[in-house]
């Protein structure tokens, strides 16, 4: 058994028997030493496999990591988080800011000084430009020229399609994608849905990921996947007929859609542990169209019943920029502005997810129809008010 298929049996052996294995027992089962069977966990952990491991030094699978791709260097990867800072604020960031909203590094921690030498680094390489102590995107950075074989195409390709919305530079992206599709086969469109709202986070680590998914949907592949659900340590092992993937804002998570017998069933894309590419293909149907199947939604949970929706905004602080900008990929709803501020209407499935959204407006939104979401909306308003009417009704010590 070569390095890569023992790494990917021992992946899934740790998956499915969670606190069941040592390393001694690996060796033992793969028919190889114990030194071979370290070196094969520290290789994982450098693609960012976490192993927990008890007082019997038996091992469980923490979180996924890299399946397939190279990982990217920590430096790399806060460079790139940076980036996509500078994209979000047009006007620039100081260092000090950055080092505030970027992700913490491998050692938990990613310091001022760290962040000044990454962002110095991406000045000299002419992605950066540096106006006192703010620094902003270089807006005449072009992408060079890249030499890529018919296989990093596709992947790249594929990245491409996936990141458009998050890219530090999209200016160019149109013309990246028309100079790599001219040498890449024609192949029938699978839609990456986002839901309405604000833009999901970049978690790079999942973007390999998405790419093999999103090719198995698009050439109807079966994939099995090892999935374990949150707040869980068994795992499922399941064959599934992937449709595409969907982002759900509310909770920023990434679902990947699958076809079932009875319909679809979502799978949470950070809870697949591993996935495999069957030889097997499942049959298509033309009719079926992912974007349309949630053009209804609020979120990621359907009822298949729209209902008629009729919100009013009112005028308090950022309150109507915020629901444009929220609102302004959805197709459906209708926005009219008069003296008090927005009247939003809609056909929505889902009640229970705009009420969580409803809930983050407080009292600068009210809903007018329907008398459901009106209830519910009272009832958690109730709620907020048990909590917080009059000092001292309520303990705070416990949870609730």
């Amino acid at each position: 058994m070569n390095k890569v298929r023992r790494q990917t049996e021992l992946i899934k052996l740790i998956a499915k028997e969670p606190w069941q294995h040592t390393q001694k027992g690996l060796a033992e089962r793969f028919l190889t030493s114990e030194a071979t069977v370290k070196r094969d966990l520290v290789e994982l952990a450098q693609k960012e496999y976490i192993f927990a491991e008890n007082d019997e030094q038996e091992l469980f699978l923490q979180s996924p990591g890299w399946c397939e791709l190279t990982p990217l260097k920590e430096a790399t990867l806060r460079q790139m988080e940076i980036l996509e800072l500078l994209q979000r604020f047009k006007a620039g960031l100081t260092v000090a800011k950055i080092e505030k909203l970027i992700h913490s590094g491998a050692d938990g921690e990613t310091g001022e000084k760290t962040v000044e030498r990454m962002v110095k680094d991406l000045v000299f390489k002419g992605f950066v430009t540096r106006q006192g102590n703010v620094y902003c995107l270089n807006p005449t950075w072009i992408l060079p020229p890249l030499q890529l074989n018919e296989r990093e195409k596709q992947v790249f390709y594929e990245a491409l399609k996936l990141t458009k919305a998050l890219s530090p530079l999209p200016e160019v992206i149109p013309a990246l994608e028309a100079k790599l599709n001219i040498s890449l086969p024609p192949h029938e469109e699978i839609e990456t849905v986002l839901v309405q709202g604000r833009t999901p986070s970049h978690n790079m680590r999942r973007i390999h990921i998405c790419n093999a998914l999103v090719q198995a949907a698009r050439s109807h592949q079966v994939i099995k996947i090892l999935y374990r659900r949150e707040g869980e340590e068994t795992v499922q092992e399941v064959r599934v007929y992937p449709l595409g993937i969907v982002y759900y804002w509310v909770l920023d998570k990434w679902y990947l859609a699958t076809k079932t017998k009875n319909g679809m069933r979502t799978y949470v894309i950070d809870q697949i542990l591993h996935l495999d590419q069957e030889e097997e293909h499942f049959e298509g149907n033309s009719d079926f169209d992912l974007k349309t199947y949630y053009g209804s939604s609020w979120g990621i949970y359907r009822c298949a019943t729209p209902t008629e929706v009729k919100i009013r905004f009112y005028r308090t602080y950022s309150t109507l920029q915020r629901v444009r900008e929220e609102l302004q990929g959805r197709v459906s709803c209708q926005l009219e502005e008069d003296e008090e501020g927005l009247i939003l209407t809609d056909r929505v499935d889902g009640i229970a997810e705009i009420a969580v959204w409803l809930r983050g407006f407080g009292s600068s939104a009210q809903v007018l129809e329907p008398p459901e979401l009106r209830e519910r909306m009272r009832e958690e308003w109730a709620r907020m008010y048990e909590l917080y009417g009059k000092e001292g009704q309520h303990d705070f010590s416990g949870t609730r």
